[in-house]
C-alpha cells in the first residue's frame, strides 16, 4: 500500500503512520485549520479497487456514526477523496490491551474494569443492533485517562445485514478470538462477542488463549473441535466455578451461551475470587485476577480473512505454555497521588479533591453504611463495584485515601447489577441510614458536596440525601 505520509487529504495533513495491516492504515493527522490532530484511517489503494471493501468501509463510518458510549472509540468523518476512501477519529495515545497484557502482570481491580468497560460498550453496540465480530486485545484502545475503548468495528454488522460483503468461503476476523460458528462461515450475532468475550477473560486470567496451534488453520480446527480447557489447571489458585462459567461462555453452541453481555457481567460478579474462597465470599474474580503473561512470541496477529477448514481434517493440538504464577493482591487503597488525581479528571477543583471532607469520612461512611444495608450480598456488591479490598478490610479513615467519586458511581452501577429491580430501593436504604449516621456522629448531611460532584454522583448523592 501506498505510504501517504508527508501528503495531504483534504484538510487533513498526514503526519505519520502509526501501524495498520492488509485492510487499512492508520496515521497521525492533523485537521487544518484546527490544528486537531487526529488518527486517519485509509483503506488501501489496492482494496479501494474492490467495490465490496469500500463498502465495508464505509458501513464501518456508518456504525460508528450510530454509536454514543464512553467506551466506544466515536468517529469525526468520512471521505473519498484523491482515490482514498479513510475516516477520521480521535487520536487516543494510551495504547492498546495488548500493550498492557504484553507487559505482564495487572493488578486485579484494573483488570476487572477493564472487562466491565469493554462490555457496556459492546452492550451499547449490541443494543443498537451492532455486533462488532472482531473482539481482541489490540481493538481496545486505552485512553489517557485509563478507560478502556472499543475500536475497529471494520468487520461490525447491524442486524440483518449479509455476513460476508468479500470473498465467498471466506470467515472475515482473528484466529483464537472467533467463535466457532464464525470460524466455519456461518452468520453470527451478538453472541459470537460474547464468545470473545469469554476468550479475552481466559487469556487475562491464564496468559494464554484457550484454543492454540502453530498456525491459523489449527487455531481454526481447534476452536471448532476440541474441549474446552481447563483454565484452573492451568492456574489452580482460579475457582472451580470459572471454568464453568467459561464452560458457557466458550459453548460451541451459541444457544448455551449467556445470550446478553449485561447477563455475562453479571454472572461474572457472582464468581468466587480465588479457589476454595469461604462462603459468601462471592465476586469478580474471574475479571479480577489477571495472570502474569509470557514473554511475546511475536507480533499479535492482524485482522484476517481465514479459509474455512474442512472438520475431518486432523491436526495436532499445540501443547500449552507453562503453568502461570498469580499476580500479587492489590494494595488495600491507592494512593494520595492517585485518587486526587482521579477526582481532578473527573472535574473536581484540585483545592477541594484534596480535602479530607470527600476523600475520607463521607467516602468511608457511605461505603460502611453501603455493608451494613446490603448484608450477606456485600461481597457481590463489593466485587461488582470493584471495591474488593473492602470485602474483608475496613474503608479507609484519616490520611488513606481512595477514589471515593468514582467508587460511589461503580457502588451505584453495583447495587443495579445485583439487585435489579430492587435497586432503588436498596440505594435509598443506603442514603436513609447513611443520613441516619452523619447526623449522630453531629454532621449535617452532604452540605457543599452538591456543589462540585459532577454528573452521575451528583445524582447519586441525591438519591443519598433524600
Amino acid at each position: 500500500m501506498k505510504d501517504l505520509t508527508g501528503t495531504r487529504l483534504g484538510q487533513y495533513e498526514i503526519v505519520e503512520r502509526l501501524g495498520g495491516g492488509g485492510m487499512a492504515v492508520v496515521y497521525r493527522s492533523v485537521q487544518q485549520p484546527l490544528g486537531r490532530e487526529v488518527a486517519l484511517k485509509a483503506l488501501s489503494s489496492e482494496l479501494f479497487q474492490d467495490d465490496g471493501f469500500v463498502k465495508r468501509f464505509e458501513s464501518e463510518a456508518k456504525t460508528l456514526a450510530k454509536l454514543d458510549h464512553p467506551n466506544i472509540l466515536p468517529i469525526y468523518d468520512f471521505e473519498v477523496l484523491d482515490g482514498t476512501a479513510f475516516l477520521t477519529m480521535p487520536l487516543i495515545r494510551g495504547g492498546t490491551l495488548r500493550d498492557i497484557l504484553n507487559r505482564g502482570t495487572l493488578d486485579p481491580l484494573t483488570a476487572w474494569r477493564y472487562l466491565r468497560e469493554i462490555g457496556d460498550g459492546l452492550q451499547h453496540a449490541h443494543d443498537a443492533g451492532i455486533v462488532h465480530r472482531d473482539l481482541k486485545p489490540t481493538n481496545v484502545l486505552i485512553h489517557t485517562d485509563g478507560r478502556a475503548m472499543l475500536a475497529d468495528f471494520g468487520l461490525a454488522r447491524g442486524a440483518g445485514q449479509p455476513t460476508h460483503l468479500t470473498t465467498i468461503g471466506l470467515a472475515i476476523g482473528t484466529p483464537g478470538y472467533m467463535a466457532p460458528e464464525q470460524v466455519m462461515g456461518h452468520d453470527v450475532d451478538k453472541r459470537a462477542d460474547i464468545y470473545a468475550m469469554g476468550v479475552l477473560t481466559f487469556e487475562m486470567l491464564t496468559g494464554r488463549l484457550p484454543f492454540v496451534g502453530s498456525n491459523r488453520m489449527e487455531v481454526a480446527y481447534a476452536t471448532v473441535n476440541n474441549p474446552i480447557p481447563s483454565a484452573v489447571k492451568i492456574n489452580p489458585n482460579l475457582p472451580d466455578e470459572l471454568d464453568q462459567l467459561l464452560g458457557k461462555v466458550l459453548a460451541k453452541d451459541p444457544a448455551q451461551r449467556p445470550q446478553t453481555v449485561r447477563d455475562l457481567l453479571a454472572q461474572m460478579a457472582r464468581l468466587p475470587q480465588k479457589r476454595n474462597a469461604a462462603p459468601g465470599a462471592t465476586g469478580a474474580g474471574a475479571g479480577a485476577a489477571v495472570m502474569q503473561r509470557p514473554p511475546a512470541g511475536g507480533t499479535d496477529p492482524d485482522t484476517a480473512s481465514l479459509k474455512v477448514m474442512p472438520a475431518a481434517t486432523p491436526v495436532s493440538p499445540a501443547p500449552p505454555p507453562p503453568m502461570l504464577s498469580g499476580s500479587p493482591p492489590p494494595s488495600p487503597t491507592a494512593s494520595a497521588t492517585s485518587a486526587i488525581r482521579t477526582l481532578e479528571l473527573m472535574g473536581v477543583k484540585p483545592a477541594r479533591a484534596r480535602g479530607r471532607f470527600v476523600l475520607n469520612s463521607h467516602f468511608s461512611n457511605l461505603v460502611h453504611v453501603a455493608r451494613d444495608v446490603t448484608g450477606d450480598r456485600w461481597p457481590e456488591v463489593a466485587y461488582s463495584a470493584g471495591l474488593v479490598q473492602y470485602v474483608e478490610q475496613d474503608p479507609p479513615h484519616d490520611d488513606q485515601l481512595s477514589s471515593p467519586v468514582e467508587s460511589l458511581s461503580r457502588l451505584n452501577e453495583a447495587f443495579e447489577t445485583i439487585y435489579g429491580p430492587e435497586a432503588e430501593d436498596q440505594i435509598r436504604a443506603w442514603g436513609r441510614r447513611a443520613t441516619e449516621r452523619w447526623l449522630a456522629d453531629g454532621k449535617h448531611g452532604l452540605g457543599g458536596a452538591r456543589r462540585f460532584v459532577p454528573g452521575r454522583q451528583r445524582k447519586l448523592l441525591g438519591i443519598v440525601k433524600s
